[in-house]
């Protein structure tokens, strides 16, 4: 005869752990700061967290999972005391919260009667009625401990085994049991540290949570701690050499602690694996980002290699579009980083979320300061094009001739110059913005190299700006040359300003060649000021011409300034002209060979004679 198998066993066979996941800490921090109990001291409300938790503990019990009516005759609300199997608390999570709100509330209970004692100078009764109520505590932590054992996670049981190990030093500690309160304690500073490491890593990835239990660890936990081994080295009933090895323990778990969550250490990264960057004296490394941040850095640093490739002869239709694309995929990096900085603007602050935050806001950074340098790089591609334009239609001042070669109308020149002034606003606005950027996501108040840049940029931009505006204002449709001289004066100024910075500057790019240009804007504003002068005087005074032009467009013309403005008056400059046979004939006789010094000599009786006020005039 076969004995059948009872409901039991089979139930029994059947168990499959549920492995809840739940946050132990996060759950109780949420809720003491919600109903009173900012801080634990004596300005905490904990009346009211007892309150809520007795209400929470209600609402468990209530639950449809936990709730089960049994009927008794004439006892329906009489109290039952319920017990509940790890068949029953593998249905639900509110089987293990109901022993954490209990827990907590006898904590709370004992932290109030403490409060109230230390206010009132009390003693006797009353302390050991607090110390009674942590020993419940300890109790109902031992049930939470059963339940997560059996039914939950790793993470969960080293949450739980890291709470449990608090409530039970704080109880040996207020019975004044030094030595198993240093023992659990250090347990505790152990666990926090070690779940700290844990929601760090890339598993979990919760770095609110990290910073909380490093902060509990080191804020909470080992002042607790340090208390406990400084009564314990004065408590005379424990033996010497077991009261050393608690200390030992003690300064070792914090010591090994603090080197796994140093914020200023970095994962070890191969080279073969590794993407970094170096800005502003900071390396950004990029493997600790996402991988969707990764790739769309890695296309955006391709189109930016493709755009240094093309050859200087490329058409500009083709270096356009490379353009576009390369601030497109920067588009896309810094929206995908701003959604990451918004994330973490929401967490609470604690040294791994600055650490993390401080890394995507560089990051994100150097991606707005490249991609406005690469517009920038553009832009000032075509003024230069435009200036070389420019430069072949205006007065050619570089040979002295002051001549005009293409003899253009002034409308043509004036709409240059204003496209060229128009280029230099959109660069002096993207130069103010990469001026921000550097200390918008830098430290406070750093004043390194690329500060020195980007300011050497805004006034670089703003000389040349200056001066075509001045340009502007001086063409002889406009004739505002009292304006003109102003922002020449102006432009003068910015110029050696920013000479100045880019000679502070030791790494800038092509630092020979914008020092160069902007010693030719120099000579270009001596040569305009002067012209604007010269144009100034003559409105002012008159030419005395019927013709009108001024004097620059009369410098080929014998007469040098009319009646009111004679400013030279001189004969016609003599001009050599090839001699013919036949005047070599005629005056052979008259002729004759004159030496080299001789000619010398006689020049320099000439200077020394014409050294007076007006000596030019012969």
């Amino acid at each position: 005869m076969e004995l059948s198998q009872g409901p039991e066993e089979e139930a029994s066979k059947e168990f499959v752990r549920a492995n809840f996941s739940i946050q132990i800490h996060s759950i109780i921090h949420k809720a003491q700061n919600s109903h009173g109990l900012i801080s634990n001291d004596t300005s905490s409300d904990f009346t009211s967290y007892r309150s809520y938790l007795t209400n929470r503990i209600s609402r468990l019990r209530h639950s449809k999972p936990v709730h089960k009516r049994t009927s008794q005759s004439g006892k329906k609300h009489a109290y039952r005391k319920k017990e509940y199997s790890i068949e029953d608390a593998n249905q639900h999570e509110n089987f293990i919260l109901i022993p954490l709100a209990i827990a907590e509330r006898a904590w709370a209970h004992a932290m109030e009667i403490k409060n109230i004692n230390q206010m009132t100078m009390q003693s006797g009764g009353k302390k050991n009625y607090y110390v009674k109520r942590l020993k419940k505590a300890v109790k109902h932590v031992a049930e939470l401990e059963y339940y997560v054992n059996e039914i939950c996670d790793e993470k969960t049981m080293l949450e739980t085994k890291c709470y449990a190990s608090f409530i039970r030093g704080s109880f040996y500690c207020e019975s004044k049991d030094w030595k198993n309160a240093c023992r659990h304690f250090t347990m505790a500073f152990n666990l926090c540290h070690e779940l700290s490491k844990i929601y760090k890593s890339k598993e979990h990835r919760k770095l609110d949570q990290s910073d909380y239990f490093l902060s509990r660890g080191n804020y909470t936990i080992q002042p607790l701690l340090r208390y406990c081994s400084y009564e314990l080295q004065k408590d005379s009933s424990i033996p010497k050499q077991e009261v050393e090895d608690i200390l030992n323990l003690e300064k070792e778990v914090t010591k090994t602690s603090f080197t796994h969550v140093n914020v200023e250490d970095t994962d070890t990264l191969t080279p073969s694996k590794s993407m970094t960057i170096s800005f502003r004296g900071k390396k950004l490394i990029l493997n600790d980002v996402s991988q969707n941040i990764q790739m769309a850095f890695s296309r955006a640093q391709n189109d930016k290699r493709a755009l240094r490739g093309l050859a200087e002869n490329t058409r500009e239709s083709v270096k356009d579009a490379k353009l576009m694309a390369l601030l497109n995929s920067y588009d896309d990096v810094i929206k995908m980083l701003e959604d990451v900085f918004g994330e973490f603007a929401r967490m609470a602050s604690g040294p791994e979320v600055l650490k993390q935050k401080d890394q995507y806001s560089n990051l994100l950074g150097y991606c707005k300061y490249d991609k406005l340098k690469m517009v920038i790089e553009r832009n000032e591609s075509m003024v230069n094009d435009l200036r070389k334009k420019d430069a072949g239609s205006v007065i050619n001042v570089n040979e002295g001739g002051m001549k005009d070669t293409n003899q253009q109308d002034d409308e043509t020149r004036l709409k240059k110059v204003e496209e060229i002034a128009r280029v230099y606003d959109i660069l002096l606005k993207d130069a103010k913005l990469a001026s921000e950027l550097t200390s918008a996501y830098g430290d406070d108040y750093l004043e390194d190299e690329l500060v020195w840049e980007t300011r050497a940029s805004v006034l670089r931009f703003r000389a040349f700006r200056c001066y075509y505006i001045g340009r502007i204002y001086a063409m002889e449709n406009v004739g505002k040359f009292q304006e003109a001289l102003a922002l020449f004066e102006q432009s003068s100024m910015l110029t050696k300003d920013a000479v100045e910075e880019i000679t502070a500057c030791d790494n800038m790019e092509n630092k020979d060649a914008v020092i160069a240009e902007l010693l030719d804007l120099h000579y270009d504003l001596t040569v305009f000021t002067c012209r604007t002068k010269a144009s100034l005087y003559l409105v002012k005074n008159g030419s005395g011409l019927s013709s009108g032009l001024p004097l620059l467009r009369r410098l080929d013309d014998f007469d040098a300034g009319g009646k009111t403005c004679k400013l030279v008056a001189s004969s016609p400059i003599l001009e050599p002209i090839v001699a013919k046979p036949f005047f070599i004939d005629i005056a052979k006789r008259y002729v004759e060979n004159i030496e080299v010094d001789d000619i010398d000599e006689y020049l320099n009786s000439t200077n020394q004679k014409k050294q007076g006020l007006f000596s030019f005039l012969g």
